[in-house]
């Protein structure tokens, strides 16, 4: 319903094909080439990259791969540190007091444990 003091609403006029309103775009002024490789750019100051490691990095949870390799358990180290971050473990206290649920949880099995 339109409010009675409101002017009728206007058609817009629509175009008869999609061309009318596409321009195409212009050629460029020189042909752009390959792009160079990495090793081609001149980076100025920029830092040369760290060297990458995937196997030991920052602990998801301060302590827990010490305590872990103090009970000999350090093949547990990712799921359990998965785990924590999955529940939300903040320190190593709460890990111990959940030890139950990580168990049942992750299905460790029992040569692990």
């Amino acid at each position: 319903l339109e409010p009675m003091d409101a002017e009728p609403m206007q058609e817009v006029p629509q175009p008869a094909s999609q061309e009318e309103f596409v321009e195409p775009a212009p050629e460029p002024s020189e042909p752009w080439g390959d792009a160079p490789s990495a090793g081609e750019v001149a980076w100025g100051d920029a830092p040369e990259a760290a060297e990458v490691t995937w196997d030991e990095g920052p602990e998801a949870l301060p302590g827990l791969r010490e305590a872990l390799q103090k009970v000999d358990a350090q093949h547990l180290v990712s799921k359990m540190e998965t785990w924590a971050v999955e529940v939300g473990a903040v320190s190593l206290q709460e890990v111990i007091e959940n030890l139950g649920m990580f168990l049942e949880e992750v299905a460790v099995d029992e040569a692990d444990a």
